[in-house]
């Protein structure tokens, strides 16, 4: 139904209005929310894992537009 990524969208517009120009996060690999991340835009950094065993993301202001 989309209120995921609604609410992943608000969340990200107002970290940006915050002043923030590149947002960080990471996911477990091969997971959901990866698949989530990448369809909202988020790109992933570098080729590995994270010492977490996390896939890293990251997401520019220059390169956020919201699917409102």
């Amino acid at each position: 139904q989309g209120h995921g990524r609604q609410l992943h969208d608000v969340m990200v517009d107002w970290l940006f209005a915050q002043g923030h120009t590149r947002l960080d996060l990471g996911t477990a690999p091969g997971s959901r929310a990866e698949a989530f991340y990448r369809r909202a835009g988020w790109t992933p950094v570098g080729d590995g894992l994270d010492a977490y065993g996390d896939r890293s993301f990251e997401l520019h202001l220059e390169h956020w537009k919201r699917h409102a």
